[in-house]
């Protein structure tokens, strides 16, 4: 009597193991792509945060800077233009001094911990099954 194990797959039986060997496939590289764009958020946050507190900050220097000049000039040369412009270029340094000092500006250093590394390290491996049909059919290939 043949066993369950000797039994050979219909074609279609075949066909669905195969789509079910891609479907793990394709739902552990979605694991690990989002994964590295959870991970490239952090850090892009990160470097926001650098940027306006290295960058943003000397730009807020130089628009209040700018608008110290208007102001002045507005005061020696008194007209309805010179007035608005000093106060629409306040306004802008005022503005860039906040974006500056906001909470983007807060965001921390991202230095991932080890667990995480050694997480990320292990996933493809761990949630990439490589069955011998996938080797033997050819349709994947690794990236």
């Amino acid at each position: 009597m043949p066993s369950d194990s000797d039994k050979k797959l219909t074609p279609e039986e075949d066909e669905l193991l195969l789509k079910r060997e891609e479907l793990a496939y394709v739902r552990a590289a979605l694991a690990e792509r989002e994964l590295e764009l959870a991970d490239f958020c952090v850090q892009l946050k990160s470097f926001e945060g650098r940027y306006l507190r290295q960058v943003g900050a000397l730009y807020a220097e130089l628009d209040d800077w700018e608008a110290k000049i208007v102001e002045l000039e507005a005061s020696l040369r008194p007209s309805a233009t010179a007035s608005q412009q000093a106060q629409e270029t306040r306004k802008r340094a005022d503005e860039t001094r906040e974006a500056t000092h906001g909470e983007a500006s807060k965001a921390s250093d991202f230095k991932p911990s080890a667990d995480l590394k050694t997480i990320f390290a292990r996933l493809p491996s761990a949630s990439i099954p490589i069955l011998p049909k996938m080797k033997q059919t050819g349709f994947y290939v690794l990236t």
